[in-house]
């Protein structure tokens, strides 16, 4: 997941006409899904406004058994400096995440904001 496009397409049919152009592979992935109200927000805001973002995304009630909110929620925490929690938000995706690209990209997530142990 290292980028994420989204685009907005008049229907499934066309979503379905268009990915069927993308080439996948074991490091790339594809997923077709429609996009709720504070998905849109959150994308549009994450142009320059991690803050507002990460606000967004704790304005939702919890939504603990939807992966997607866990790891848009990690890296929003990630880009905010706070490495623990990010940290803990990114376990918790990975808890929800089936095999696959998906789950090898939660696993170096997890890695990455490991805390660094203090001397």
């Amino acid at each position: 997941m290292g980028r994420v496009f989204v685009v907005e397409l008049p229907d499934l049919d066309e979503a379905i006409r268009l990915a069927a152009m993308v080439p996948t592979s074991e490091h790339r992935t594809l997923e077709i899904r429609p996009l709720s109200r504070i998905e849109r927000q959150l994308h549009s805001c994450l142009r320059g406004r991690v803050d507002l973002g990460h606000s967004l995304v704790e304005a939702v009630p919890v939504l603990d058994e939807y992966r997607h909110h866990h790891s848009a929620r990690a890296d929003l925490l990630r880009r905010l400096g706070r490495g623990s929690e990010a940290h803990a938000t990114h376990g918790r995706a990975l808890e929800l995440t089936q095999e696959g690209p998906e789950r090898r990209f939660r696993e170096r997530r997890l890695r990455e904001t490991r805390p660094v142990a203090s001397e």
